[in-house]
């Protein structure tokens, strides 16, 4: 009987671990470009800027270890292209060397290792070669909206969809180590009980203090599961963001 009293202290401990461990998993971070040296004021097609910026995770802390991608869409078209940016300067600090393919309105969105971006995409008018405007397009700019749309859910589900199969996964595991500590609980439960009324002796003291640690084990699992299923998901809903021209 002891060794199983030992089994059912080791695996409430297992499940304190996991509990805490759900409950500290995953994170935000905000992208803060750079007031200066982010690239031109008008980007042309074809012509190479270099974009700075910096990760804070939740909104504060600089994160050096993420590895950014830019990803650059153009309104009209649709046609996408990626770059990685490069840690450069204090730590949390990266550039990215940016060339436009062609003029029009582009949208920028980052994507990180590990945290999930709360920033919006931002939007760019970027110059023809020569320097000139595009003319404009209500049916352009009606496509860069819808585009930008289209991928922030994109980016949200992808980025919220694995999180969540993952914590699917872990309650399934949960609650399976939950009723099996729920019956060790119950057995000692009652054996206690009558070691009490006089009708059995020699619970060892590790019993009484299995029960108590079994007891805050199944407290904290229902602490937490209650805290997931009441905590407000910002990220189900995205608005799109407001279409602006000028510099990143």
């Amino acid at each position: 009987m002891t060794r199983r009293i030992l089994g059912a202290v080791t695996a409430a401990s297992l499940l304190l671990a996991l509990v805490a461990g759900t409950t500290v998993a995953g994170g935000w971070a905000t992208i803060s470009a750079d007031a200066e040296g982010a690239g031109t004021t008008e980007p042309k097609a074809g012509q190479e800027i270099r974009y700075g910026f910096t990760v804070l995770q939740h909104g504060r802390t600089p994160a050096g270890w993420v590895t950014p991608v830019l990803t650059l869409t153009e309104a009209a078209t649709g046609k996408t292209f990626t770059v990685t940016a490069a840690p450069k300067g204090a730590v949390g600090h990266f550039v990215a060397d940016i060339t436009y393919p062609s003029s029009g309105i582009w949208t920028m969105s980052v994507s990180l290792t590990d945290l999930i971006v709360e920033s919006q995409p931002t939007t760019a008018m970027v110059r023809t070669a020569d320097g000139a405007v595009p003319a404009f397009d209500p049916a352009i700019a009606l496509t860069a909206i819808a585009q930008a749309k289209r991928d922030i859910l994109a980016e949200v589900g992808e980025a919220t969809y694995p999180r969540l199969d993952s914590i699917d996964t872990q309650l399934l595991g949960m609650r399976s180590e939950m009723s099996k500590l729920a019956r060790e609980r119950d057995e000692m439960a009652t054996r206690l009980a009558a070691i009490e009324s006089g009708t059995e002796t020699g619970l060892p003291v590790v019993g009484i203090v299995a029960i108590a640690v079994l007891a805050g084990a199944l407290a904290g699992f229902a602490l937490t599961w209650l805290g997931r299923r009441s905590e407000p998901d910002a990220r189900k809903t995205a608005t799109s963001p407001v279409l602006t021209t000028g510099s990143h």
